[in-house]
């Protein structure tokens, strides 16, 4: 198959992935605590690529691939809202919660109350104390909550918020839009600061995707005269081989 061909197609396909993943990302920049989703890119091996002569240098058996996207956990700007029950957590850390099938980790803190006092996410999903248990507030009274996740209501303190972390992003993948399951074990912080208030919101930039949009749609063009030389070049090979054997 044509090298020039082999590489230019692969490189749509990368390209396409490439928009899908800040196509997502632009339709979550208002979605609280939303972390953006990055392209990773490797280059495919073929099999037999260390037999080809031409291997390590313009071999076909070297394309480009993306190997998987990764998150972006860098902070989001955190915005006053002045909601008692909307917490954003300043540093390190993530909420826990229990989801559908099992704990989930979110740094998004638009929380409710049930009318049986359970503090839950806006889907639904009970906030965990360190114990694991579904934390529980009086509904009718109003609540404090500090910097360090301690939850007060008439000056007595009735819970706690903890905050975990994890190693690394091996075994860490997304539920939903801004949740998280981790195949490592969370780790408990021991400081924490939370902010009473105020919401996290996501850390997708508008004028950056923007910038990014543009780039992404040049090079695509730039692939796309690729895949029409190469197919221009193979056409003229196959007429002068008949015109000289013709």
């Amino acid at each position: 198959m044509d090298p020039l061909l082999t590489a230019a197609a692969a490189g749509l396909r990368s390209k396409a992935e490439s928009l899908d993943i800040l196509a997502n990302n632009l339709a979550n920049a208002n979605t609280g605590g939303f972390k953006a989703d990055l392209e990773r890119f490797t280059r495919y091996t073929g099999e037999g690529a260390e037999s080809d002569p031409a291997f390590g240098l313009n071999s076909p058996n070297w394309i480009p691939d993306m190997d998987r996207h990764w998150i972006d956990f860098t902070e989001g700007v955190a915005e006053r809202t002045g909601r008692n029950l909307d917490l954003a957590i300043e540093g390190k850390g993530f909420f826990s919660v229990a989801g559908p099938q099992g704990k989930l980790y979110t740094r998004n803190g638009n929380f409710e109350t049930r009318p049986d006092g359970t503090l839950v996410t806006g889907q639904g999903y009970a906030v965990l104390d360190a114990t694991g248990t579904a934390i529980k507030v009086d509904p009718t009274r109003e609540l404090q909550i500090t910097s360090t996740g301690a939850i007060f209501q008439q000056g007595e303190q009735v819970a706690t918020i903890p905050l975990y972390e994890t190693d690394g992003q091996d075994g860490v993948s997304k539920f939903g839009l801004n949740y998280f399951s981790w195949s490592k074990p969370a780790r408990p912080l021991g400081e924490v600061t939370i902010r009473q208030g105020s919401l996290e919101g996501a850390n997708v930039s508008a004028a950056q995707s923007a910038v990014r949009l543009v780039t992404i749609m040049r090079q695509f063009e730039s692939l796309q005269r690729a895949v029409s030389m190469s197919a221009e070049m193979n056409r003229r090979s196959v007429e002068e081989v008949a015109r000289v054997t013709g």
